[in-house]
């Protein structure tokens, strides 16, 4: 089964989306990544994957240098700054927010 990324009102409104595709070779995602793929009767243009380490946030104060678990930091919610409360305990009187 298919798993997409994004809100599922968003994704029918997509034409396309990514697949990832592993080949048994370097030779062969090479030549995929030059003269594209071709996906049910569709050529597709490739490229390679870039595997990004996810930035992680400090649960206390948001910073990234560090985890809640040895934060010295003063507290910080991510979504509204507040000194108050951390980002998890964050409850938003704002009727519009998707927090």
């Amino acid at each position: 089964m298919p798993r997409w990324l994004g809100r599922p009102a968003e994704v029918q409104m997509r034409p396309r989306g990514s697949v990832m595709l592993v080949f048994l070779s370097a030779a062969d995602a090479a030549h995929a990544i030059q003269h594209s793929v071709s996906v049910f009767g569709n050529f597709c243009s490739a490229r390679r994957f870039e595997d990004v380490p996810r930035v992680r946030t400090c649960d206390n104060c948001c910073g990234t240098d560090h985890t809640g678990r040895i934060c010295e930091r003063e507290m910080r919610c991510g979504v509204c700054c507040s000194n108050q409360h951390t980002t998890a305990s964050h409850k938003c009187e704002d009727i519009s927010c998707d927090f």
